[in-house]
């Protein structure tokens, strides 16, 4: 959508400030006049910024509440924990993927839901970004790359810092004697019940089915139901044509 918000809307959004005119603004974003009056122009049509039209100037330019809440939320969203997609996009970059358009085509994510984990990364210095010409050049940082390199971070194992486990027994106490396994000597003494318990145990250690055989049922009963429906329509075909030959007749 033409309204969707992206990441250069966000990069555009953090380059105003209080003393910022429309004037002035293309040179904030290392461009031309024009190039800064149309990304003006789609920022208040997106209703984030509002501008003060004067003759002959200058024109100032102020973030409104929208504006405000999506910077907002682009800060809270930051401190979140680095995911998979922040890893994706971190590896696009490194195989030379720059701009949104490339970036946008490979891991295919809303725009918005790409302009957060891009601010992330370059919150985070994992990236950085260049303005040219109204449009935004993205390269990775020396953390980023060595992130690329070393892959997702690892978290911390629940059981890491566990003391290993020690036995207290009192010196000179003997452990107890291994019990005996009184199924055993019931299963001598009941033959029958041994072999029924056996047969027992033996139908529950049953392997799963292969994928084979579950295949082979899955298409038994596929042709099953197309048997069915093709005898459903022989049988309408010739009631139809009783019908109509007793008309006939």
């Amino acid at each position: 959508m033409s309204d969707e918000i992206n990441f250069i809307d966000l990069a555009a959004l953090m380059k105003i400030g209080p003393d910022t005119t429309a004037e002035k603004f293309g040179s904030l974003i290392n461009s031309s006049y024009f190039d800064g009056a149309n990304l003006l122009g789609v920022l208040y049509q997106k209703r984030l910024v509002s501008l003060s039209t004067s003759f002959p100037g200058p024109n100032p330019v102020t973030v409104t509440d929208n504006g405000k809440a999506l910077i907002s939320e682009a800060e809270s969203r930051s401190k979140e924990e680095f995911d998979h997609l922040d890893m994706a996009l971190l590896t696009q970059l490194a195989n030379g993927k720059r701009s949104l358009t490339d970036l946008s085509g490979v891991v295919n994510v809303r725009p918005k839901d790409l302009a957060m984990h891009l601010y992330k990364m370059i919150k985070n210095n994992y990236a950085s970004y260049d303005f040219r010409s109204g449009t935004v050049d993205l390269m990775l940082t020396e953390k980023g790359f060595q992130q690329v390199r070393t892959g997702m971070p690892q978290k911390a194992s629940a059981t890491a810092g566990t003391a290993p486990v020690t036995s207290t027994m009192p010196e000179g106490m003997l452990p107890s004697p291994p019990q005996q396994n009184t199924g055993m000597i019931g299963a001598a003494e009941h033959p029958e019940k041994a072999g029924a318990a056996a047969g027992s145990a033996q139908g529950q250690a049953q392997q799963p089915m292969s994928a084979q055989e579950v295949e082979a049922q899955v298409k038994a009963k596929k042709m099953r139901s197309k048997l069915a429906v093709l005898g459903i329509i022989v049988i309408v075909i010739i009631v139809a044509a009783v019908l109509f030959y007793m008309k006939v007749l």
